[in-house]
């Protein structure tokens, strides 16, 4: 039954008065870079080390979390620069780290994975994460290595190898891996000791800073673009308390969150993307599509990383940076999730193998195994007020109809007991997304996706406000790096273009030039 929902999942049907479909789809409101800050945050709120098992073999209490501190840039720090963070550079004496994340060197131009690789233009801004290979990986196992193995960069130097599953993701680390320099080096610049205990504080002193500026963006920026306008405002500045108080203090994230709700994400990528106007040239006006975005990735193609300098983010196509660049939009959060990550077969082990669907189903089915909520449990545990705003959470009848018509509007391979079930009991996460296409037309999620998504990422940053916004020292550290100014009700740098305008006034994402050939 989910498979056959994730395929028709995959088909352009309206939903109410909304019709979906290419380039119909595109959301204005929200350019494509919010779609892939989301996934940070997402990685920043939950550290899985496993997949769940199936509700059925499920034996005790599950560790499915593995985050302790939440909205605190984990994903980009990890432990912090002990000896075996490879994230940090190395110490210039040898020994340890330095308190600086590692950013690496692009090329030239892609090579064939024949053939050696092309040489890093290292007396150039280093503009990618930092990546590499063990060079005695040779010697290792049995066997001579392939050339994309031996010419390859496999190693991934970050502190969450999820944050290089394609182009994007990796870029966004690679910036807040710059991000966090510039702020150290304004903060120690005010230093005169080079003591390891002074500039052990000053790199917890930029940490808490940039975590500061992190968390605004997405409390001011992210999310106000995400929630449903007065979910926003009753849970901004802690103005509401939680559905659930043991959200508190519970330490892992709710799986309607992790394993159903916020996979909606998934739908706002787009097929393809506009990395910067040299590559639109080089690929003679094509756009390069998901999976060569995927491909660029020490995991999936070794041999095409480090990157060439032609697939770096230009970061004015995808946040409204006000130059008048072409803006890359997300797609609108609708149950019509298209073909990007169709595909014909998946395989999910003997539970699942040969259904269609692709990521999709996977989505419906990770919600299945991990138990999640029923539609209607959660629907009663908002307010009355809550649920009047939309009457696909007030009228279970008109949920049921609409949800069935839209099941029905073109021919398929449902039985009449699965159209009722789907009708009735819908999976979390399409009906996030179909509330979300009905209430607000794809603009932005509705009421119930929007509780679900506040409770967890406002809560979280509840949790850690007596160490970040709460010090008494942050002023000072936001004057000596902001200026005067800071902070003040002005956007700078409460959005993620406040910061790139920043980090591009401190000298930071400069430009790689091409080099002629030799």
């Amino acid at each position: 039954m989910l498979s056959k929902l994730a395929v028709r999942m995959s088909e352009p049907i309206p939903v109410g008065t909304l019709e979906v479909g290419w380039p119909q789809d595109d959301n204005t409101a929200i350019p494509a870079g919010y779609t892939y800050l989301a996934q940070l945050v997402a990685h920043d709120l939950v550290q899985n080390v496993g997949a769940l098992p199936p509700v059925s073999e499920f034996t005790g209490q599950l560790q499915r979390d593995y985050r302790i501190q939440r909205m605190v840039l984990d994903t980009i720090y990890g432990s912090g620069p002990s000896g075996g963070a490879v994230h940090f550079e190395p110490s210039r004496s040898g020994f340890g780290r330095e308190l600086t994340l590692r950013l690496g060197h692009v090329r030239n131009e892609e090579g064939h994975p024949a053939q050696e690789p092309p040489p890093l233009l290292t007396g150039q801004p280093a503009r990618d994460i930092a990546r590499g290979r063990c060079p005695f990986r040779e010697h290792a196992g049995a066997g001579e290595l392939g050339p994309i193995a031996r010419n390859g960069a496999p190693d991934a130097m970050i502190a969450d190898l999820r944050n290089d599953d394609h182009v994007i993701i990796a870029q966004m680390t690679a910036l807040f891996h710059e991000a966090h320099n510039i702020i150290l080096r304004k903060l120690m610049s005010r230093h005169g000791s080079t003591a390891q205990s002074v500039k052990h504080r000053v790199f917890l002193e930029a940490r808490k800073v940039l975590s500061f500026v992190y968390r605004r963006i997405v409390v001011l920026d992210l999310l106000k673009k995400l929630l449903d306008q007065h979910v926003y405002e009753e849970y901004r500045d802690a103005k509401r308390e939680p559905i659930d108080p043991d959200t508190l203090t519970d330490t892992q994230v709710p799986v309607e969150f992790s394993h159903a709700a916020y996979r909606f994400g998934h739908v706002m990528a787009r097929f393809n993307y506009l990395l910067n106007t040299e590559l639109e040239v080089d690929l003679r006006g094509d756009k390069p599509a998901l999976q060569h975005l995927m491909d660029r990735s020490s995991s999936r193609r070794s041999d095409l990383v480090p990157l060439a300098r032609n697939w770096l983010v230009d970061w004015s196509h995808f946040f409204d940076l006000g130059d008048g660049r072409r803006l890359n939009f997300s797609r609108r959060i609708t149950p019509y999730a298209g073909k990007g990550f169709f595909t014909d077969t998946t395989s999910v082990g003997s539970e699942a193998g040969g259904l269609k669907g692709g990521l999709y189903f996977l989505d419906l089915l990770r919600g299945h195994q991990a138990g999640v909520a029923t539609v209607d449990s959660l629907i009663g545990n908002l307010t009355p007020e809550q649920r009047n705003r939309s009457p696909l959470l007030s009228e279970p009848s008109l949920r049921q109809n609409e949800i069935g018509k839209w099941l029905t509007e073109k021919p398929s391979d449902f039985t009449p007991d699965e159209l009722v079930s789907l009708s009735t009991n819908p999976p979390l996460l399409f009906f996030v997304l179909f509330e979300a296409a009905h209430q607000h037309q794809g603009i932005r999620l509705g009421t119930l996706g929007s509780t679900i998504l506040a409770e967890v990422f406002l809560i979280s940053m509840r949790l850690n406000e007596d160490a970040i916004e709460r010090d008494p020292a942050m002023p000072d550290l936001l004057r000596a790096v902001f200026g005067a100014s800071f902070p003040t009700d002005a956007p700078f740098p409460a959005d993620m273009p406040g910061l790139i305008k920043f980090m591009k006034a401190e000298g930071g994402l400069k430009p790689v030039i091409k080099s002629p050939r030799t």
